[in-house]
């Protein structure tokens, strides 16, 4: 079924189906689709994937994985999840070593796809003239930053700040899509389309330096997408 079927069930249910009434349904599927969704990881939602992984302790995830349940490492490690404080104090040595590893864990999400690797960023939409607003939190040299950056033009906008991680980055607008590169590279970091306001991409840390990239598989549940037109359907 698709949002506009939901929503002419209630309103119709309800004896209200003015185009008032049919808002605050379509506010309320949204909402209850999205508290469902995320409740569980049903089995039509997950699936198994190959990941370019390591080259560092950490690795970004793409936008469409939602929970991260398991990982394997390569053709034949299947690496136990566990969390930070359990391997440190298990054995507080494993952070220091280098080499394949045999555990990870997730960590805090970051808001963009790649590290900006120290550089300011460049802010652009894609249409003539909007007008809006981008907050970004973040961090560099283990200095917590933020800022708040006005697209009002088809020009590039340059933040403040420089930055080595994006925990958060959103815009006011569900009209216009984003588009965030590094400011040294040009290297696309995030873009954003028009109905999204945010992307939160998970992360997952290893519990030693990976000195080699592999590729792993990863067991996930599909990240949330939002019901933006009435003929969008909900996952089954």
């Amino acid at each position: 079924m698709t949002l506009d079927d939901y929503v002419d069930f209630i309103c119709t249910k309800m004896h209200r189906t003015d185009e008032p009434s049919r808002n605050e349904a379509r506010t309320y599927v949204r909402a209850r689709y999205r508290t469902l969704y995320e409740s569980l990881c049903w089995r039509d939602l997950t699936e198994v994937r190959a990941f370019s992984l390591g080259g560092s302790r950490e690795t970004i995830l793409p936008h469409i994985v939602g929970t991260v349940i398991a990982c394997r490492w390569s053709t034949s490690i299947m690496l136990s999840n566990d969390s930070q404080w359990t391997v440190l104090s298990i054995d507080p040595t494993r952070f220091d070593s280098t080499g394949e590893p045999i555990s990870f864990s997730v960590i805090a999400p970051s808001g963009v796809r790649v590290s900006p690797g120290g550089s300011k960023l460049h802010i652009a939409s894609t249409v003539a003239s909007p007008d809006f607003a981008v907050s970004i939190y973040g961090s560099f040299n283990g200095e917590e930053l933020s800022e708040s950056r006005s697209i009002t033009g088809a020009g590039v906008i340059t933040s403040v700040n420089n930055y080595d991680e994006i925990f958060t980055l959103s815009k006011t607008d569900t009209i216009h899509d984003l588009t965030v590169s590094r400011s040294d590279t040009g290297a696309q970091l995030l873009f954003l389309k028009a109905y999204e306001t945010e992307r939160i991409h998970q992360r997952i840390s290893f519990h030693s330096t990976v000195a080699n990239m592999a590729t792993g598989l990863v067991l996930y549940k599909r990240a949330f997408r939002q019901l933006v037109t009435g003929s969008d359907s909900l996952t089954r």
